[in-house]
């Protein structure tokens, strides 16, 4: 890499806030949930717009497959702390 960028690069990582995240957020959450999340509401709202049976067909779809997807990651992430736990951690 250049120069000018190993300072840009430096300048950036000193001064750009490390991402936290909050107590409240979900330890089960992951980058898929949200993107099946937005797919789930465009068609939701796609369906109330246009009322038409199709399109309530791919949102009940697309609403079966969101929240399938949030048990499964939820259940994923319970076995693996399960799995992890000992005496002494919990």
């Amino acid at each position: 890499m250049s120069e000018s960028l190993n300072r840009l690069v430096t300048l950036l990582t000193e001064h750009t806030p490390v991402s936290r995240p909050s107590h409240h957020s979900k330890p089960w959450w992951t980058p898929h949930l949200s993107i099946l999340h937005g797919d789930y509401h465009k068609a939701a709202k796609a369906a109330r717009k246009h009322d038409a049976p199709h399109m309530r067909e791919v949102a009940g779809t697309s609403k079966a497959v969101y929240f399938k997807a949030i048990k499964t990651a939820k259940n994923k992430h319970w076995s693996s702390f399960l799995l992890a736990a000992t005496p002494q951690s919990l």
